[in-house]
């Protein structure tokens, strides 16, 4: 049995990051890596010379801390902590990767009836509300918002004002139905959600919602912006890119310098299968190998859901979320809207989210990333392209658009309370066998399964 420092299985970003920086501070890395999916989805796909984000790849590198004191040292995070509080450490990290490759981008925004107004879903600033609504409809929000502020509705916490608020333990349109109000539900956030997850958006747990993009406003803020009066402003979030805007040049500077590590030892496998305990160590089985590997060290688990679960022959019913992405080419003249991403909301609109990266373009073009509802058949996607460019205001009426590729019916765990259940299941099934594991990214807690949760839990392990 060899041993090594650090033992992961995965090819998250997090499992990256952990191999990368480990093997910088001088331990012995065994990587079992994928021999597809590496990056989860933050990788390039190659088309015909060009190189195609999946969709919208930003960093969130400027975001203050809401603490006045930021955290100093990666040892205090435990796992649960705000990112913002050691955002000082993932942005030395990506900057030094990328050798200072890093851009900020112009705000977002957010269409609806074809206006471009900032993007308030991150921001959480509905200073913009206003302008995409009509006097009746400000005066269905304000009244309904004005009634929340005085009852709670079944009793489901009102934000500001429940001392407790339990949001794993509640459904998206039930938190979002009490603290918004039936209007500004139906308007903004139904259409919305139901594009991205349409089969059963409705009951994925209020913790979960970042999953499918999706926010919840205080009551008072949402009343206080039907009348342009908001108390408290915020700043405006500035996201970042890899400069030249060919966001998967990220995942392949990580791959580059485990590559050249000699500190990182690298196995790639098709499949996953099984993990047991051994004296000192654990034996791995993956598919086509016939002797399991036999390795000691801490083990580190940056898997899918799907994947945790299935271990050692074990099966269950896993929820699936299917999405869809298109790519297409159009001048840059014809472009409306310099923003890092827009938000449609639109619900004839098929498109949720539209923005434009990826590299190899000929002078003067760019290449939009359109993220469609998986109801949009694949043979109806150049026609969608055009339709969703176009109503959401961000491309010139009759543009030339020249399609490039799609890619209908990824499916990928959804966010369901019954998926969180068999993660936690199968993690405790391991542990019952003897299996002694950290995980990382969606295995180690569906609720903090972002880009920089997963870039500081791989620093935080390689401390």
């Amino acid at each position: 049995m060899k041993h090594y420092d650090l033992v992961i299985v995965g090819g998250s970003v997090g499992c990256l990051v952990a191999a990368v920086q480990s093997a910088r501070t001088g331990k012995r890395v065994k990587l079992f890596l994928p021999e597809r999916g590496v990056g989860s989805g933050f990788g390039a796909r190659p088309f015909k010379g060009r190189r195609l984000d999946i969709g919208t790849r930003v960093f969130d590198l400027n975001a203050p801390p809401k603490s006045s004191s930021p955290a100093s040292s990666l040892d205090k995070y435990r796992g649960n902590e705000d990112f913002r509080l050691f955002m000082p450490h993932i942005r030395a990290f990506v900057e030094e990767l990328l050798q200072g490759a890093v851009e900020d981008l112009p705000p977002a925004q957010l269409s609806y009836g074809g206006k471009l107004v900032p993007e308030f879903l991150a921001s959480l600033d509905l200073s913009s509300l206003p302008q995409l609504l009509n006097q009746h409809q400000i005066a269905q929000v304000r009244e309904e918002t004005a009634e929340i502020l005085v009852h709670e509705l079944n009793g489901t916490p009102v934000l500001g004002r429940s001392s407790e608020l339990n949001f794993a333990g509640l459904g998206y349109q039930l938190l979002s139905l009490a603290n918004h109000g039936k209007s500004f539900h139906d308007l903004f956030i139904a259409p919305y959600s139901a594009k991205i997850y349409p089969e059963n958006w409705q009951e994925v747990p209020a913790d979960l919602r970042h999953k499918i993009w999706s926010p919840i406003f205080y009551p008072k803020t949402l009343n206080q912006a039907c009348d342009g009066r908001l108390e408290r402003g915020r700043e405006t979030l500035t996201f970042s890119t890899v400069r030249d805007g060919d966001f998967g040049v990220f995942v392949d500077r990580l791959m580059t310098r485990i590559e050249a590590a000699p500190d990182i030892e690298l196995d790639r496998f098709s499949k996953f299968l099984g993990l047991a305990p051994e004296a000192g160590g654990h034996s791995l089985s993956f598919e086509g190998q016939e002797i399991p590997a036999r390795v000691s060290g801490q083990l580190v688990l940056g898997l899918s859901v799907a994947d945790i679960v299935a271990l050692n022959g074990h099966s269950a019913e896993i929820d699936m979320l299917s999405l869809g992405v298109a790519w297409a080419e159009v001048s840059e003249s014809d472009i409306n809207s310099a923003a890092s991403y827009v938000t449609v909301h639109d619900p004839d609109n098929p498109a949720y989210r539209l923005s434009f990266g990826g590299s190899g373009a000929p002078s003067g073009k760019r290449i939009a990333n359109v993220e469609l509802s998986c109801r949009v058949p694949r043979e109806d996607y150049e026609t969608a392209v055009r339709f969703a460019l176009e109503q959401s205001g961000i491309l010139r009426e009759g543009a030339a658009i020249e399609m490039l590729d799609g890619i209908a019916g990824v499916r990928i765990p959804a966010p369901t309370q019954r998926n969180r259940l068999s993660l936690e299941q199968a993690k405790q099934r391991l542990s019952d066998n003897g299996v002694e594991a950290d995980y990382i990214g969606t295995a180690r807690d569906m609720s903090r399964d972002i880009l920089n949760q997963h870039i500081l839990q791989g620093l935080a392990l390689a401390t």
